[in-house]
C-alpha cells in the first residue's frame, strides 16, 4: 500500500531557544505504524499535538541499551496535546502511532522542543 505524505509549510522559530517543526499529515495504512524520531542533545521539553480521523494507538518513547522506554501510552486515541519534560540528553525519542483498525487513518501532528 502506498503511504501518502503531505508536508505543510515549514516553520522554524529560533528565538528564545525554541524550535518549532512543521505540521505533518500522513496516511497510516492498515496494520502499519508511523514513527517520528529525533535526537535530544541537551535537556529539553517537548510539546506535541495530533489529530486522526480514526483512533490509533499512540506512544512517546525513547531508546537505550535496554530497548524502548515508554513515557506516554494511549490506546484508541484520536487526539492529544501534551508537554513532556524534562527530556534527558543524549537519547533518541520517538512519537509513534499504530493503526490496528481495518481501514487507513489520516494523521496530522506537530511538535515543538524548548
Amino acid at each position: 500500500m502506498k503511504k501518502l505524505q503531505k508536508f505543510i509549510p515549514l516553520i522554524l522559530l529560533c528565538s528564545f531557544n525554541t524550535l518549532a517543526f512543521e505540521e505533518i499529515e500522513v496516511e497510516v495504512s492498515v496494520g502499519s505504524q508511523h514513527e517520528e524520531c529525533f535526537y535530544v542533545g541537551e535537556e529539553n521539553s517537548l510539546t506535541y499535538q495530533y489529530q486522526t480521523n480514526s483512533p490509533l494507538d499512540f506512544n512517546f518513547h525513547y531508546h537505550d541499551d535496554n530497548g524502548m522506554n515508554f513515557l506516554v501510552e494511549l490506546e484508541n486515541s484520536s487526539e492529544n496535546n501534551k508537554t513532556v519534560e524534562p527530556l534527558q540528553n543524549k537519547q533518541v525519542y520517538c512519537l509513534m502511532w499504530v493503526n490496528s483498525l481495518d481501514k487507513a487513518a489520516t494523521l496530522t501532528y506537530q511538535f515543538t522542543m524548548e
